[in-house]
Parts: structure tokens; sequence; C-alpha cells
């Protein structure tokens, strides 16, 4: 019988670990405030010159086991998609929101985060008893709200809400970079500031995707890119992106826009 090598163990072994310590984080804000209905949200895409604020929000079951599962930015691509997977599979719930561009430049990044949070926590199909809050707390919240810095690594509901946004946010940032704007590398590098990317808007120009916001102290564009559809294509190629992700989930998830 082949055995596990020592490594392979020793990963194994500390996935489980920081699962029981996400999962207890949670279990312990269930049991002081007697809820059972616990939300986790968090956003990806705030520093990136294009493409959406993407906003996940989840509801758990009490006593979810999720080995494989941490704060998004600490897990490869693949861990991410798999743990993602699991979580839309297992949630009571899910949602995903999306706030465009446009958005972010005419009301402000502070604004446009609230405004991811609140729209897809409005979106789960189960009233919440508690959100819990990646960083900032959600402005005109309805529901009880708490930020937890740095709780997409320390919260488990947070964490799955950090892996949903993350996964389905590369996915739409890959479809535009290979269908509708290519040569900005979207597909590589998800909208943000590497050199390649400022390098393309300079010889390109913008797209309705890029955040005018964070542009302001770049090189001017020379013209304006346009492409059929402009903001998001459809929302039927978002459905798409979705439906790929999460086969197995439909009836739990939900997609909602901002502005």
């Amino acid at each position: 019988m082949n055995q596990e090598p020592s490594s392979a163990k020793g990963r194994t072994k500390k996935a489980e670990e920081r699962a029981f310590l996400l999962m207890h984080y949670d279990a312990g804000w269930r049991a002081a405030k007697g809820i059972t209905c616990l939300a986790g949200v968090d956003e990806v895409g705030r520093g990136a010159l294009a493409g959406p604020l993407v906003a996940a929000a989840v509801i758990l079951p009490e006593n979810t086991f999720l080995p494989g599962l941490d704060d998004s930015k600490r897990l490869l691509p693949a861990e991410r998609l798999a743990v993602a997977k699991k979580v839309a599979a297992l949630a009571w719930c899910w949602s995903v929101a999306f706030v465009p561009a446009g958005f972010i430049d005419a009301h402000g990044l502070t604004a446009a985060n609230a405004a991811a949070m609140r729209t897809a926590v409005s979106a789960l199909p189960l009233l919440p008893e508690l959100v819990l809050s990646d960083g900032y707390p959600i402005g005109d919240c309805p529901w009880p709200n708490v930020a937890v810095v740095h709780g997409d690594g320390l919260s488990q509901s947070i964490a799955a809400a950090s892996c949903l946004a993350k996964v389905v946010r590369d996915a739409w940032m890959k479809h535009l970079g290979e269908e509708l704007y290519p040569g900005y590398g979207l597909e590589r590098n998800a909208g943000y500031a590497t050199a390649e990317h400022r390098r393309a808007v300079a010889a390109l120009g913008i797209t309705a995707e890029h955040r005018l916001l964070f542009l302001s102290g770049g090189e001017k564009p020379k013209k304006q890119v346009t492409a059929a559809g402009v903001l998001f294509a459809s929302r039927g190629e978002e459905e798409a992106v979705q439906m790929a992700l999460f086969t197995g989930g439909e009836g739990k998830g939900a997609k909602q826009y901002a502005g």
C-alpha cells in the first residue's frame, strides 16, 4: 500500500487545523449572540485599475468542517476553486454582487465597497442574525454587523465569502481579457496595475471597464477603446461564469448589481 508522503501529511494536518480555527471563531460568535444564522461577507478588486468590485456573502450551517478553506490570498488558484465549489455546495445560501467601474468613479471606493457588501447580503434568501464583514463596517447596514479586521483569516464565513468572490471575479476578468479586451492582460493581472497593464492603457487607451478615478495619476490614454455591449458585455455571460463554477449549487446562489 502506498503511504502518503510526510510532507503531504503535514500540509493536510495544517489545513485541518486552520479549518478548525476558522470554524471555532464563528462558533464563538454564534454562542455569544445566541444565534444560528451567521453571514460572512467580503469583497475583492478594491485596488484594481479595471473591472468590477465583487463581493460575496455566505451563510454556512453550524459545525461545517471545511479543510482547505483559508483567506483567498493564501491559496493557489486551484485550491481556491476547489474550496469555493465546496462552499457553494455546502452553504445554506450564498450570493455574489458586482459593482461596476462607473459606480466606483461616481461614488468613490468607500461607497462602492459598502454597496457591494450590502447588495450581496441583501441577495441572500435567508435573513442573517449577524453579519461579519471583512475589515470595514457595512454602511447603512439593516442587519447587526461587526467588522472584523483581517476577518478573512479569522472567520470561516468571511473566508468562504473571500474565496467565492475571488474565484468569480478572476473568472470574469479572464473572460474580459480573452473575449472582449485582448491586449491588456486582464486574464493574467485581473485588472491590477501591473507594468503590462499600464503599458497597454498608454498604447491602446481605456475601456469601459477601467476606473478613471484610479488612472488620474497615470499616462493620458491615446484613444478610447470600445467593445460590443460595453459594461459586462451581458448579464447572461456573467450567469454563464457562475454556472461553470458552481455546478450542483443551483438554487442556493444569487447575483445582484449595484449601480
